[in-house]
């Protein structure tokens, strides 16, 4: 199949999708050895470690690094073909990417071959886009590199936001919060405050634009810095994105603080959005209720569960308890699920079970009370 994948992959007449796809073959390739620690099969055919329902087989051989080298070796060739220096410095950060599992010095010289290419561009806005995309494929193994990248951005800053390029500067910002989303706790301060001072640098096309870019930043600085998350958005003017910034905070809290994130919600001051961050909070709090109940007492954790509002919320729930229940209750609980979601959200579930426990799931699932409705949106208990 790997096979098969390749010759696909190498047919394809554009460069720049042909790089990004063998760069995602090396990825499939080497997410069997983090997935998997106890590897029985000694299988050199790459056929052995496809995904097999949900699940690998096989920790990752040296024929498979092999195979991997050797795909690299194509999509940095497809990558130094494109005559573009933008599309090249973003195929070159893909292909970096994909090696960093296998060869990290490998991946370093193609960041630094992405961030030549980027340099390249005549255009100072998309110079500044072209760089921030190279940050963030660099942010996920390298964050020192995204800094330095970011460092060369700075001088640009003022280009973007000129006349017509403003739509440079929703991509820069967009790559910008990618960047500390890759990085995540590794990102560390100076690189938020580089981030930050960017963010508002490159926006300066209304208070709503500001806005809507510091709820981004702040919804993902929240598990870096919190109290940094929480200036920006109380640093918000629009109170439409405030009240929404101050709900995914409150909402990323509740599992470490639920007075913090009760706290936050209670901020919120238009009263619809306050009332719906609290309900988002009650529901937390009754699934984590639900899960610490479960192995004492099944009937009131589900209880428990069944009392979220959230239709996915409670689904999620009532997953989590089917995980660890007796057959008979897992059945109960997961036919529950079905009428809350579709029936792929619970797949994860059902595939561990029997053919004979499917059967009694679906036996028991069209004899439960209510009407069925097709939407899950629409869907209630």
């Amino acid at each position: 199949l790997y096979e098969r994948a390749q010759m696909v992959a190498r047919s394809l007449p554009d460069p720049k999708c042909q790089a990004e796809t063998l760069a995602g073959l090396v990825t499939m390739i080497t997410a069997a050895d983090s997935h998997l620690a106890d590897a029985e099969s000694q299988s050199t055919d790459p056929a052995d470690y496809l995904p097999d329902p949900g699940d690998l087989v096989g920790a990752l051989t040296d024929t498979d690094r092999d195979w991997a080298r050797a795909l690299l070796d194509r999509a940095e060739a497809a990558a130094c073909s494109l005559t573009d220096p933008s599309q090249r410095a973003a195929a070159l950060a893909t292909v970096a990417e994909a090696a960093a599992e296998i060869d990290p010095d490998r991946a370093r010289d193609l960041l630094d071959r992405a961030g030549s290419a980027a340099g390249a561009v005549t255009n100072p806005g998309l110079q500044a886009v072209a760089l921030a995309a190279v940050a963030e494929a660099a942010a996920g193994f390298d964050p020192g590199h995204a800094r330095a990248l970011i460092d060369r951005i700075e001088p640009l800053a003022e280009a973007v936001t000129e006349g017509d390029y403003r739509s440079q500067s929703a991509m820069l910002r967009s790559h910008l919060a990618a960047v500390l989303e890759r990085a995540g706790r590794e990102a560390g301060p100076d690189l938020v405050d580089q981030v930050e001072k960017l963010t508002y640098a490159v926006t300066h096309s209304g208070q709503w634009t500001l806005s809507f870019a510091l709820a981004r930043l702040a919804a993902t600085v929240v598990d870096i810095d919190l109290d940094r998350a929480e200036a920006l958005v109380r640093a918000i003017s629009d109170p439409d994105q405030q009240a929404r910034g101050l709900a995914r905070m409150a909402e990323k809290v509740a599992s470490v603080d639920m007075d913090q994130a009760e706290a936050l919600a209670r901020a919120i001051t238009n009263p619809g959005r306050q009332a719906q961050a609290l309900a988002c909070l009650a529901d937390l709090a009754l699934a984590r209720q639900a899960e610490a109940l479960a192995s004492a007492d099944l009937d009131q954790a589900e209880t428990l569960a069944r009392a979220i509002i959230d239709p996915d919320r409670q689904a999620g729930a009532l997953m989590h308890l089917a995980r660890d229940a007796t057959p008979a209750s897992a059945r109960r609980l997961l036919a529950r699920t079905l009428r809350l979601v579709d029936w792929w959200v619970v797949l994860p579930a059902l595939e561990r079970t029997s053919a004979e426990t499917l059967r009694a799931i679906a036996d028991e699932f069209v004899t439960l009370p209510g009407p069925w409705i097709a939407r899950p949106s629409s869907r209630r208990n």
